[in-house]
């Protein structure tokens, strides 16, 4: 599958083998039960907390 963006990649860990590889990387995260930073708002970004499924309910409710 290619794994081409065509956006840049608001990751910080750029020295991570799957940066800006966005389908790498949601695989990746997927594989160990959470999701990429780049699903979440700025302020989450910076908390630097777990990255679940219902963290990202959490984050949406808080900035709809």
């Amino acid at each position: 599958m290619s794994c081409d963006n065509t956006i840049s990649c608001p990751c910080s860990a750029t020295s991570c083998d799957r940066y800006a590889k966005c389908c790498e990387c949601l695989a990746h995260h997927r594989r160990n039960g959470n999701l990429p930073i780049c699903f979440f708002s700025d302020g989450y970004r910076e908390t630097g907390k777990t990255k679940t499924i219902e963290d990202l309910y959490h984050d949406y409710m808080a900035h709809k």
